[in-house]
């Protein structure tokens, strides 16, 4: 992530806001729920699924890992990105699926 890192930051300012306007489009479009289970933590989620555009929630979900930073949350480490009057996260899986069957990157939250 590093390495993807570096080459986002060498970015002209322009390129960089204009990713994050993009960013900002697609995560305001997105279909969210609220997390009833949860009352004591109010957020709200997206699920991959309802993305019309897979390749758009994988982008999504690379750009929240690369421009955020560590944050922790009862006891487990997440990336969490702030943009407009939101923090957004991912929960923190590979976004494919693995070659093990075990989960992809499906749901990205806010608060």
């Amino acid at each position: 992530m590093m390495d993807a890192k570096a080459t986002f930051e060498a970015l002209p300012e322009a390129e960089r806001q204009a990713q994050r306007e993009r960013l900002a489009h697609l995560l305001e479009s997105a279909a969210w729920r609220f997390a009833r289970t949860m009352p004591q933590n109010p957020h709200w989620y997206t699920l991959r699924e309802t993305w019309a555009r897979d390749e758009d929630f994988v982008w999504a979900v690379e750009q929240i890992r690369l421009r955020g930073y560590r944050h922790q949350f009862q006891g487990h480490w997440y990336v969490q990105f702030d943009l407009n009057a939101f923090v957004y996260w991912s929960m923190g899986w590979a976004i494919a699926a693995s070659t093990g069957g075990g989960p992809g990157s499906t749901r990205v939250g806010r608060s």
